[in-house]
């Protein structure tokens, strides 16, 4: 448990080595507060609207979209922990709240987080290639195997692998049809670039000015780095991945240039689990006082989407079905 936060605290005092209190007072001092927070704001919650459609989608639309807008609320409680909390805590909350078996659950939110890993592999792999970073043979090799990612789970999916199908929680990953698994990719493209427009713009009102091109090809990188589960909630990660990638950009000397993204990213990721937390503990009430009620299993449908996303939920040893409780609609 404290290895992350001695990967955090270590990879803080790199990226803060050269800075000083007052060079980062200084950064923070042009920045016009209103803004700042309503950006903050609109992209919170549009990355929770992209989380609740991805995971629709992947649950077969059998559940209401307004429930799972409130059930990835209360997890976006446990999300500011880390990432793998807040889907862990959204898994139980579908077999709570919405009866749905804790094997098919996982598999749902699996697809939902794989789907956003595989559009940011394929970016970073994208962006490594055209030169976002230094030219280096390991680094050209994880830029292949990143491009690699979307293209070999399509084909996976494609094949069905047996050993893999028959297990439970990877079911959903295999039971939807093509154009469902789009829709979820298409989800998640589209959630990334909410991320990389709102974060180019943040970056502006630190005065950070990174062309438009140079954005889409870097803030992937720090994206992915920022997800991968080495330190929690990507404290530090984020912060010394954004100041290699993004300091050329700002004006000053290297101190100056430093402060500035430091102020940006640690500004936008304290702002962003702040604003997590004022939406997610409402949710949580919302959804605490609904007393889970048992119903009957949803009958299949002639849809395939709806029909694939039945076959992962059908688990025999799994608990009795139930429907979302009303509170969980309103």
């Amino acid at each position: 448990m404290l290895v992350p936060w001695l990967v955090a605290a270590l990879a803080l005092a790199y990226a803060t080595r050269d800075l000083s209190l007052a060079a980062l007072a200084a950064a923070l001092a042009p920045v016009a507060l209103a803004p700042f927070v309503a950006l903050v704001l609109a992209l919170s919650l549009g990355a929770l609207a992209c989380d609740a459609s991805a995971l629709w989608l992947a649950l077969g639309r059998r559940q209401r979209l307004r429930a799972l807008l409130l059930t990835r609320g209360a997890s976006a409680l446990l999300s500011v922990l880390n990432y793998g909390a807040g889907q862990g805590g959204l898994v139980y909350f579908l077999f709570r709240h919405h009866g749905v078996p804790l094997a098919a659950g996982t598999g749902a939110v699996l697809l939902s987080a794989a789907a956003l890993m595989a559009v940011l592999a394929l970016a970073v792999g994208s962006a490594m290639l055209l030169g976002a970073l230094p030219a280096h043979p390991a680094l050209l090799l994880a830029a292949w195997a990143a491009m690699a990612v979307v293209p070999g789970y399509l084909a996976l999916a494609a094949t069905r692998p047996a050993p893999l199908v028959r297990v439970r929680w990877l079911a959903p990953l295999f039971a939807l049809p093509a154009r469902a698994l789009a829709a979820v990719l298409a989800i998640r493209a589209l959630h990334l670039a909410l991320l990389i427009g709102g974060h180019w713009a943040l970056m502006a009102l630190f005065g950070i000015e990174v062309p438009l091109t140079a954005a889409l090809l870097r803030l992937p990188i720090v994206f992915l780095i920022g997800a991968l589960p080495i330190a929690p909630a990507g404290i530090g990660t984020t912060q010394a991945s954004a100041i290699a990638l993004f300091s050329a950009f700002a004006i000053g000397d290297a101190s100056a240039r430093d402060a500035a993204v430091l102020a940006y990213s640690a500004c936008t990721q304290i702002a962003g689990m702040a604003v997590l937390v004022a939406i997610g503990l409402p949710c949580w009430r919302l959804l605490a006082r609904a007393a889970p009620t048992p119903t009957p299993t949803p009958t299949p449908t002639a849809d395939p989407i709806s029909a694939a996303s039945s076959e992962a939920s059908a688990d025999p040893s799994g608990p009795p079905a139930s429907p979302p409780p009303k509170a969980c609609h309103e």
